[in-house]
């Protein structure tokens, strides 16, 4: 955990000496200074099993994945506009609706199993 934090402010370092972008790597400094500053090295993790419930990122990223496989090329050989790409204009609208359904999904089977168990 540490080290990640002490790699972060690391590479924002090193990006404010080699960038162009003096702006981005000051927000990147300044991120991770506030982080060491609000005491971000102390902070312990614990263990997967400790938790009674997760949100399952790992199952939405296989079925985002899954989906891409599927729609891509669905989108590519029978394409709705002839001009189309693979990255239509509304593709960020899909990937919201996507996300949120699929949580709404994991919010509500976690109610429902935590209402079950009592």
């Amino acid at each position: 955990m540490a080290a990640g934090i002490i790699l972060s402010f690391f590479f924002a370092m090193l990006s404010l000496l080699l960038s162009k972008k003096i702006k981005l790597a000051l927000i990147g400094c300044g991120i991770s200074g506030l982080a060491i500053l609000l005491g971000a090295l102390t902070v312990k993790g614990r263990g997967v099993s400790a938790a009674n419930w997760h949100i399952g990122r790992d199952w939405m990223l296989l079925a985002l994945l899954l989906m891409t496989a599927i729609f891509i090329p669905l989108e590519l050989f029978f394409p709705r506009n002839k001009s189309q790409t693979k990255f239509h204009k509304e593709w960020r609208t899909d990937l919201i609706y996507f996300v949120i359904s699929h949580l709404f999904i994991r919010f509500f089977g976690i109610v429902h199993l935590q209402v079950s168990t009592l």
